[in-house]
């Protein structure tokens, strides 16, 4: 029972600790297979989408000899990058085999600059006037409630590690400044939802669960100006490092204030 009770409290820590702990790459293979699987929400299909050959956990992904050519097959060719509609962009982005990467590094942003840095899809994304609008209408499609359906703890790993890089991906300052203030307050008013159902469901999601929807939130009153950050959140808006409850607090106290 103790062991299984660790196996729970590990769950829930930051991926990134976690993975360095544990210093075995079969682990972070299995959470990146999982979160092409257990998505945050079904994905409309777009027929512009790219289908990535090559996937973690296959045995085409086993006979890749090395980093670069694991990053080599999972980008997208740059012609049919160039005439992809930013829909199927989306869509591609948020598929990319190679997501879970970003819980190997020390904060959320130093994870995704990362991922940036080494993914041609991700960095297109970003420069896309209309990507913000469509990140916005997928991420008001997901329920963090759809956790309890999953039946392993792996599986409600990687549901939870799709829910962070769907939030760190908004909380860039390139999408955020894509979204007028009104879809800037309805976001924040949907992650507060979902702030909400994970502090119901903080046995499985814990504060690590949480923490990259109080670092969407926290940008997003940065961003509109209503939030006066002292040391501690400001460097948790900086790059999302893990953070105590206090700071998820302060953070989301200042949101329900500013969408009441």
């Amino acid at each position: 029972m103790e062991q299984l009770s660790l196996i729970k409290d590990t769950r829930i820590t930051m991926h990134n600790k976690r993975i360095a702990r544990i210093g075995s790459w079969s682990i972070v293979l299995t959470l990146l297979c999982l979160l092409t699987q257990c998505g945050i929400a079904d994905l409309t299909r777009h027929s512009d989408a790219y289908t990535f050959p090559v996937q973690p956990g296959t045995n085409a992904w086993q006979q890749l000899g090395s980093r670069q050519e694991m990053l080599a097959a999972v980008q997208i060719p740059e012609p049919q990058l160039a005439q992809m509609s930013t829909a199927g962009l989306v869509e591609t982005v948020l598929q990319y085999p190679l997501a879970g990467d970003m819980y190997a590094h020390s904060s959320l942003q130093r994870g995704f600059n990362a991922l940036r840095r080494d993914f041609n899809g991700l960095a297109i994304l970003l420069d896309r006037p209309d990507a913000g609008r469509l990140l916005l209408q997928h991420y008001q499609t997901i329920d963090s409630a759809a956790i309890e359906a999953k039946p392993t703890n792996l599986e409600q790993g990687a549901f939870i590690s799709s829910l962070q890089y769907i939030e760190t991906l908004l909380a860039q300052p390139e999408i955020l400044d894509q979204l007028s203030s009104d879809e800037r307050i309805a976001l924040l008013r949907h992650v507060g939802e979902q702030r909400q159902i994970r502090e119901r469901l903080s046995a499985i999601y814990g504060i690590s669960g949480t923490a990259s929807a109080a670092f969407l939130a926290g940008r997003i009153l940065q961003y509109e100006q209503a939030l006066q950050p002292d040391d501690a959140v400001a460097q948790f808006l900086e790059l999302g490092s893990f953070i105590n409850e206090g700071v998820i607090e302060t953070i989301f106290s200042a949101a329900a204030t500013y969408t009441s």
